[in-house]
């Protein structure tokens, strides 16, 4: 569904949330969610109670609510009602700016709660393909300047990469209120917090301002903070983005407000409220693991060296054969995640059958799995955000419980070996053990989920499927036979055309049932979003094995296990090495 007028665009997904904001060729956003994902945009209601806020999304897929697009006003409308307070959210395009329009109405007893709104949005400011080729990268060159006006703060964005004409240049992009602003934040990190890769919690929503800090680090996103108020009656808010197709040199001073206010209409309330509104799609609730005592780390992990801990937090260490062993504590004290690349074969020489998968602590099993080219001869897509914010990339697994599918985020243990890596799950009654691992004589991964209890679980293992440079660029085709799923790039692809016997197959010991995107949302059917999903009922422990090949031809992937392959991998290496080794001491 879309919204449009001559210049600008918004794209709304069937589940409710905002999959792109775009003026002309310029995209506001940094993330795209699809309907398996979750938008990074939102308004946040916040009502105090004491010295707590309770929050509430008002957008998209996290409120709960519902929503429509209307033809006849060419705007699109959220509703719903927060805590004894009833809400709408309308949003309105302009030649080269938006405007979200914000009424609260509260109930009797609603009234008299003590309230701010926060704005959040994730910045992008460039072409589609620029964004998609590196998110952090293009954040790192967006240049946020504030000023302090007689409506409070508006923070102004710059995009110092060049972008193709049709883009004009340097973009610079302005947002605001027409309500004073107590205080802004430019940066993700600071936002949402380093705790978010573990409670799934945007951490500054419970703090009383935002950090009024300018930062440029690798996500960027504006969020703007209304003053406190009481709120007694209805009460309207109104938040813009205005955009400048090219600014040469630095922002110097902000956009006026006359020229804001050009194309501003107040939204008809009572004609909003006869829309033909649906409920949103829920979101895919998260689970991570709970922390490990030093005691139980020790009991799976008795060899330690160069440990490393924080006020007597044990954090890291490294293990008998110099396996990384890092704890879900030690994400709090970086912004980079704990990642790893896997690499199939033991041969010092590249070859062009090399299985290669990049995994992180987070829940990303695998990402950007390729055999060969690691850009065309891609399986999966990778990690589009280092906060584990956008959560439907590469492959994710799901556990039921209570009978609904969580997925899994943040272990408790993460292992980094020379050809695997290993993530423990605690839970209240069992752990749960998940490794990836590359073979030695071939180029395959296997992925192997273990009850450590050996109780049954069902699962659902999915990935975001990606056969060329970007997601959704690259057709491509699969077929089921037995137990094994073979997925081909088309032969009119690039990598098709060059290669056509290229392919993967991805064989599961245990029996399965494979689901297509609708999976997801039965209520829609399939939206053709790029995903297949292995489910797996009544099991306590998941055999995977992905095999790459590059042509028709096949050599046959033996069985092996981890332990087997692990003492290969060291084996070789250790040959390699000649018997070279460096010492520290202590």
């Amino acid at each position: 569904m879309f919204l449009q007028t001559s210049n600008a665009r918004l794209e709304v997904l069937h589940t409710g949330d905002i999959r792109s904001l775009s003026i002309q060729d310029l995209y506001i956003n940094q993330l795209f969610p699809n309907h398996v994902d979750t938008m990074a945009h939102n308004i946040f209601l916040r009502i105090r109670e004491d010295c707590n806020y309770k929050v509430y999304p008002l957008v998209g897929k996290a409120s709960g609510g519902q929503f429509a697009v209307t033809r006849s006003t060419n705007q699109l409308v959220y509703q719903g009602l927060a805590d004894d307070i009833s809400y709408k959210v309308v949003y309105t395009l302009a030649k080269d700016k938006w405007f979200i329009d914000l009424q609260l109405t509260p109930s009797s007893s609603g009234q008299g709660k003590v309230i701010d709104i926060i704005y959040g949005q994730d910045v992008g400011l460039a072409g589609f393909g620029h964004i998609q080729g590196n998110e952090a990268y293009n954040s790192q060159y967006i240049d946020h300047k504030v000023f302090d006006t007689d409506l409070g703060y508006v923070v102004c964005s710059r995009q110092n990469q060049w972008q193709a004409p049709e883009q004009s240049g340097f973009p610079m992009m302005q947002q605001g209120s027409f309500q004073r602003i107590r205080s802004f934040s430019t940066d993700g990190y600071p936002f949402y917090g380093l705790t978010y890769k573990i409670d799934d919690k945007i951490s500054a929503l419970k703090e009383e301002t935002l950090n009024n800090r300018i930062y440029q680090y690798e996500y960027a996103y504006t969020a703007l903070q209304t003053e406190e108020t009481k709120l007694t009656k209805v009460s309207c808010y109104t938040f813009y983005g205005i955009t400048s197709q090219s600014i040469k040199t630095e922002i110097k001073a902000p956009i006026s407000m006359d020229t804001v206010l050009e194309d501003y209409h107040t939204p008809d309330w009572d004609l909003l409220a006869q829309a033909d509104y649906k409920n949103v799609s829920p979101v895919i609730p998260c689970i991570a693991s709970l922390p490990f005592t030093e005691a139980e780390v020790s009991e799976r992990c008795p060899a330690k060296h160069h440990v490393e801990k924080s006020e007597d937090q044990l954090l890291s260490f490294f293990g008998e054969n110099h396996e990384h062993v890092v704890l879900m504590e030690k994400e709090l004290h970086v912004e980079r995640p704990h990642g790893h690349i896997l690499l199939s074969g033991t041969s010092d020489f590249v070859h062009e059958d090399l299985l290669a998968t990049t995994n992180y602590m987070y829940g990303i099993f695998s990402s950007q799995t390729v055999i060969g080219n690691t850009t065309f001869h891609k399986l999966n897509t990778n990690c589009r955000n280092g906060l584990n914010v956008s959560k439907a990339s590469g492959q994710r697994i799901m556990i039921k419980k209570n009978g609904t599918y969580h997925m899994l985020t943040m272990a408790g243990l993460y292992e980094m070996g020379y050809n695997y890596s290993r993530w423990l799950y605690k839970f209240e009654d069992d752990v749960l053990e998940i490794v990836s691992y590359t073979h030695h004589d071939a180029p395959a991964l296997t992925l192997e989920i273990h009850s450590q209890k050996n109780r049954k679980y069902d699962f659902a293992v999915f990935s975001e499927l990606c056969t060329g440079p970007e997601p959704y660029d690259a057709p491509f085709r699969y077929e089921l036979k037995g137990q094994t799923v073979t997925i081909r790039h088309l032969a009119d692809t690039l990598s098709g055309s060059r290669y056509p016997g290229l392919h993967f197959n991805i064989t599961a010991k245990e029996a399965f049932r494979l689901h297509n995107d609708a999976f997801f949302y039965k209520e829609l059917g399939t939206q053709k979003e790029p995903y297949l999903v292995w489910e797996f009922n009544g099991v306590s422990q998941v055999n995977i094995i992905t095999a790459g090949f590059i042509s028709a031809e096949e050599d046959p992937v033996l069985p092996s296990t981890f332990r087997d392959e692990k003492a290969a991998f060291l084996t070789w290496l250790k040959a390699a090495l000649h018997g070279f080794r460096l010492e520290l001491p202590g």
